[in-house]
């Protein structure tokens, strides 16, 4: 919404997926409780809003152990689709 005559604007953003993301990730990361690492496994999913908001800084200055830092962080936990530290 825009008030042009006041000169105010308001935006309101919703990410309606990620939740259904973290909820599909939280069940992956139940079944991988008896599995092991090994190539090719999927340990995260991430949406493209977050995934933009936090990666393309650290991947243009070629920093590619920002990734694993960022997947370990207690705080993205819920990204995690596969237990373990990277």
């Amino acid at each position: 919404m825009v008030d042009k005559e006041n000169g105010v604007g308001f935006r309101k953003t919703e990410n309606l997926v990620e939740d259904k993301i973290i909820a599909f990730n939280q069940e992956r990361l139940n079944e991988s409780q008896n599995q092991r690492f090994g190539d090719g496994k999927i340990v995260a999913s991430i949406p493209l809003n977050v995934f933009y908001r936090d990666f393309p800084k650290y991947l243009q200055d070629g920093d590619s152990d920002f990734v694993k830092w960022w997947l370990n962080n207690e705080q993205n936990r819920p990204f995690r689709s596969f237990r373990g530290k990277l």
